[in-house]
């Protein structure tokens, strides 16, 4: 008989080494989910700044415009609007489905003060297929009050450009969620009733699929398919009558791509906003599945590497453990 074991010292060397090499190599761990990636703004405190402070004080006076950082591209961050306590503001450091979100907390006069504005980037190329995700946690759903969370132009269904939306029409159900584009002149658009409630975190994507010409939305890993029927969805509502768009045209806008406000700097959204990516392609309804997942266990898009170093080593570590003794004959 002869014993083998993986000594304490053994392991605490091997699960070192590990986390040094995944230390310098986190973007691969995700390589596949990340093909296409042009935008992705964790919100985390690592990735938000005001002239210099990482992350910004508190926002109690007008301090000035902050910015959220695109990891994918520095040229192409975000700006938080200039705060002030008194007519609605965006602050950072909220507690988040993934680590830190920032928040936005609306004022009602529609001044253009609670948003983050990227500037006329991020457009949907023709043919090329294109994913909006993020997590948002409303903090007010308001009978006849319609709240902007996401967009790239379409202030009203006939702008180009595409939308995320919500609205309460009726007391006695919860608020409806808006997926709206237009493509060249072509509306396309979903909904879902009673779905949004004040105080619960969402995972929402806004699909483009140039294969099928169709817009597919996904609520908590819930898809509509390119039906648009599927799992409580129901096509077109907020102007479009259908899901399906002119092969070729795209839902680009001149307008900027902007979160907590419409083009217009009205419809302020109340809540806050987590986790933020854009794909130049369209992503399967298995990927979804993996992101909203993911993010119930707090991973993000792009993982921190301190959560990668966890889960390989413990793989790892589960790998190379076994009994201490082997018996031979």
């Amino acid at each position: 008989m002869r014993t083998y074991g993986l000594t304490l010292s053994r392991m605490t060397l091997l699960l070192g080494v590990v986390a040094g090499l995944l230390g310098s190599t986190v973007p691969a761990a995700s390589a596949g989910i990340l093909d296409g990636l042009a935008l992705y703004s964790s919100m985390d405190n690592s990735d938000v700044n005001r002239a210099g402070t990482n992350p910004p004080p508190a926002l109690t006076t007008n301090d000035g415009a902050w910015t959220v950082e695109n990891t994918q591209d520095p040229t192409r961050n975000g700006t938080a609007s200039e705060a002030s306590g008194t007519t609605g503001y965006v602050q950072s450091s909220a507690t988040g489905q993934i680590n830190e979100a920032t928040d936005f907390v609306r004022a009602g006069d529609n001044n253009g003060n609670t948003l983050v504005d990227y500037g006329d980037n991020f457009n949907h190329q023709a043919n090329q297929g294109y994913t909006v995700s993020f997590w948002f946690r409303p903090d007010l759903v308001t009978i006849n009050v319609l709240e902007m969370v996401v967009c790239k132009g379409n202030t009203g269904s006939a702008d180009a450009g595409w939308s995320v939306f919500f609205k309460k029409y009726d007391n006695g159900k919860e608020g409806t969620l808006f997926l709206r584009g237009n493509a060249e002149g072509d509306l396309a658009g979903l909904q879902r009733a009673d779905t949004i409630v004040s105080g619960n975190w969402y995972h929402v994507a806004l699909v483009i699929d140039d294969t099928v010409d169709s817009v597919v939305g996904y609520v908590n890993g819930l898809g509509s398919g390119t039906s648009g029927t599927g799992n409580g969805w129901a096509v077109g509502g907020g102007g479009p009558s259908d899901n399906t768009f002119t092969d070729g045209n795209t839902f680009a806008s001149s307008d900027p791509f902007r979160l907590g406000a419409s083009a217009s700097g009205n419809a302020e959204y109340d809540g806050m906003i987590d986790d933020l990516a854009i794909w130049n392609r369209a992503l399967s309804a298995d990927e979804i599945l993996t992101i909203y997942a993911d993010g119930l266990e707090g991973i993000g898009v792009v993982p921190e590497p301190s959560t990668l170093v966890l889960l390989f080593s413990l793989g790892l570590a589960g790998l190379f453990v076994r009994r201490r003794h082997v018996n031979y004959r």
